[in-house]
């Protein structure tokens, strides 16, 4: 299972790729922002703006402190895999 805590300027709240979500599927992740789930076509209402989460998981996982099972979830939730 993953559950991985996303910290970024753009989240606010309790952030996560998770696998521990029924509409998660086959090891890929969902995004949960405050218990709410969303897939990598979703947007997502942040700083005003409507914000695609998969750009959001994308401008974290480029973040060069990620650790290489990070990037592979990210990988995974955005099915560049």
């Amino acid at each position: 299972m993953t559950h991985i805590k996303i910290e970024s300027g753009h989240c606010s709240g309790e952030t996560y790729l998770t696998t521990e979500s029924a509409t998660s599927g086959c090891g890929v992740p969902v995004l949960r922002i405050e218990g709410e789930d969303f897939g990598p076509g979703d947007l997502v209402w942040m700083a005003g703006f409507f914000i695609p989460t998969a750009d959001l998981v994308s401008a974290w996982a480029m973040d060069p402190v990620r650790t290489q099972e990070e990037i592979e979830a990210a990988r995974r939730f955005m099915g560049t895999v």
